[in-house]
């Protein structure tokens, strides 16, 4: 008789003394051959694993990727075959390699700028984060994690420079993978802090007009006439 009762198809035998045909304790199987199915092929050989001929059991030894799959155990004796339900094997891993990491970046002052990352492959997914100067990043309004795992800094100031890594991390390591460092530069286009103003001077008077200018690297200054060429001493 065929009990599926608990989920996993199996053989119950039956005592032809019993009223009604009812079903009585079961008796083991003799005679008869387990074996093991992989993705629905029969695993015939497994590197790393093996079989109890007593009990039936599948084990590994030292389970690895190359073991992940569906398992299913299966008898057969002179009466017919019997298979239980699939059994999922899935390995937990994070692979070191991110693809690609975020990149050196020069930014200016007050514009956006993103910063790229791909995470390894992992099982389960990983979950990705940031960090700055080996600190992590809390997001703001500024600072956001989008989607696609990328950061985005909007409206960069001089204090988002800094080195920034992205990190990786999910049950099958203890710590977060992180990527290479990636630095970002903040420059600042050339801004006029005292810009000259109109003088009148008589004949012979010294003049000076005062002009100065902030900017990240320092920017040259130069002056030209409107009309006609500097004066010279």
């Amino acid at each position: 008789m065929l009990d599926e009762s608990n989920g996993i198809s199996s053989y119950r035998l039956c005592d032809p003394h019993c009223r009604h045909g009812r079903l009585c304790n079961p008796r083991p199987f003799h005679n008869f051959a387990r074996s093991w199915l992989k993705n629905n092929e029969p695993l015939v050989e497994c590197q790393g694993c093996g079989f109890s001929d007593r009990a039936g059991t599948l084990f590994f030894l030292d389970v690895g990727i190359a073991h992940a799959g569906v398992y299913r155990c299966q008898a057969t004796n002179s009466v017919g075959t019997v298979r239980g339900r699939n059994a999922t094997l899935q390995i937990a891993y994070l692979r070191p390699d991110f693809r690609p990491g975020p990149s050196s970046t020069v930014a200016i002052l007050g514009n956006d700028v993103v910063l790229e990352c791909i995470p390894p492959k992992g099982n389960p997914i990983p979950e990705v984060g940031w960090e700055k100067d080996d600190e992590p990043i809390e997001e703001t309004d500024r600072l956001q994690i989008m989607e696609d795992y990328n950061l985005m800094i909007s409206s960069v100031r001089l204090e988002d420079a800094g080195s920034y890594v992205c990190t990786a991390f999910n049950v099958a390591v203890d710590d977060p993978v992180k990527s290479s460092p990636a630095n970002l530069t903040v420059r600042a286009t050339p801004t006029f802090l005292v810009v000259p103003e109109d003088i009148i001077a008589e004949p012979g008077e010294t003049v000076l007009f005062r002009c100065e200018v902030a900017g990240d690297p320092p920017p040259d200054l130069s002056w030209k006439k409107q009309t006609g060429e500097l004066p010279v001493g």
